[in-house]
């Protein structure tokens, strides 16, 4: 039996939960965590996660593969004060020549919360620059996550994929579960055809970190609303309090969610 699976049925006895079926623990979904370049990688591999957010470097991507993971590679971001992206064109193509088609690239995060409502103009460069990234490595995912869900139809398919982000556990008000549902009919009827989920795995002055049982309500919710993909946040990036420091949760996270999106790479074009 291994570690992870040792865990699981710990985690199950101590908290008395439920153990996943055997649909969850299909292997093949994308199952990341937001990470910084500092972080564990062995520590993420060791709790489940088959891909992490890393910078666009060759070392970087070898380093992850042989500890198993895979990577879902930041180009930079938008800038939603000056309305532009933070590195230009020649900059994508000087990066993504260096490491196209290698073997551990997933996808490509074009960015993190660009906003249309400040920026006008976001959407259609958001999908100018997956547009290009899609030319100079093709056959990739791009992705953008997204917390407005007011915005979700202005951003409606600039890239392949939405990162929902929705964070239900707050200290003031609980954990408001229908927020999840609510964010996710919202990317739907803005017209997105391919979902990942962005769990809550943080806190800080204002959430706070999902107990394991809510943890695993807040994971189920996810799975049944059809999301293809996971991208948890956070492991150790920006919240004080985070992943990394939770281990009772990490179990939670392993081979989830259940859809495969590895061998899915049906991309527009």
């Amino acid at each position: 039996m291994s570690s992870c699976v040792r865990s699981l049925l710990l985690a199950a006895l101590v908290y008395g939960l439920a153990v996943p079926s055997a649909r969850a623990l299909l292997p093949g979904a994308v199952n990341g965590v937001f990470a910084s370049s500092e972080s564990n990688k062995s520590a993420i591999a060791s709790a489940g996660f088959n891909a992490v957010t890393l910078n666009p470097y060759v070392a970087d991507l070898n380093a992850i593969r042989s500890r198993g993971l895979r990577g879902i590679v930041w180009l930079g971001g938008y800038d939603n004060h000056s309305c532009a992206f933070n590195k230009p064109d020649d900059w994508i193509r000087r990066k993504l020549k260096a490491i196209k088609r290698h073997s551990a690239v997933v996808a490509y995060q074009i960015d993190d919360e660009p906003k249309s409502t400040e920026c006008p103009s976001a959407p259609s460069q958001i999908a100018a620059r997956s547009k290009l990234v899609k030319s100079l490595d093709p056959g990739t995912l791009t992705v953008i996550t997204h917390f407005r869900s007011s915005e979700f139809r202005d951003f409606a398919n600039a890239t392949d994929v939405l990162g929902v982000v929705s964070y239900p556990c707050s200290h003031e008000y609980g954990c408001r579960y229908w927020k999840i549902r609510a964010d996710v009919r919202a990317a739907r009827a803005g017209g997105w055809k391919r979902l990942w989920a962005v769990p809550q795995a943080f806190g800080d002055d204002y959430y706070r970190v999902p107990r394991p049982r809510e943890l695993r309500r807040i994971l189920s919710i996810w799975d049944r609303a059809g999301v293809e993909g996971s991208l948890a946040y956070e492991w150790d990036k920006n919240s004080p309090d985070a992943l990394h420091a939770h281990p009772e949760l990490w179990p939670f996270f392993d081979r989830w969610p259940s859809r495969s999106v590895f061998g899915r790479l049906e991309v527009q074009g």
